[in-house]
């Protein structure tokens, strides 16, 4: 993951997480990106995560995210937690997935180049699952985010 710090704790109601016996860790889950309705300079998409593994695990709360170029080396990534929806324990049984909401921008903003891409290409996104330390890689090939790499996630959900 990037040296950048970690994304700042949100307010506004979140709840303590819940006692997890069984968190889904980066080896049991594989995850897919869905891309969703977009406009205007904004493109929306589902990280969709899967449970591989065969037991069953649950996720809480948001997790990581961290944008990778074709040599594998981190892009600038700002993370930032958009509490709709709120976390909420997700079960999941073998083979069940669960989502995430992601929101960045395609338009240059501050100090960034106005011609050509505003950052580097992506074509991954390495996923760090809640409360882990070991990121499992995701493609995502959408090019640059701009905003300085600025992604907007929600916490995980079932899907």
């Amino acid at each position: 993951m990037s040296s950048a710090p970690p994304p700042s704790p949100s307010t506004g109601g979140e709840t303590s997480p819940p006692n997890q016996d069984n968190r889904c860790t980066s080896d049991e889950l594989s995850g897919t990106i869905q891309p969703r309705d977009s406009g205007a300079g904004n493109r929306f998409a589902l990280l969709v995560v899967t449970n591989k593994s065969q037991t069953t695990c649950t996720l809480w709360g948001f997790g990581g995210v961290e944008l990778f170029d074709a040599a594998k080396s981190p892009i600038p990534t700002v993370a930032e937690r958009n509490l709709d929806p709120k976390p909420v324990l997700v079960t999941l049984a073998p083979g069940f997935t669960a989502a995430k909401n992601l929101h960045w921008g395609v338009v240059a903003t501050g100090d960034e180049p106005t011609e050509g891409p505003c950052q580097p290409a992506s074509t991954g996104i390495r996923v760090l699952p809640p409360d882990e330390t070991t990121p499992f890689e995701v493609a995502f090939e959408f090019g640059s985010v701009c905003g300085e790499g600025r992604i907007e996630t929600s916490a995980y959900f079932p899907n």
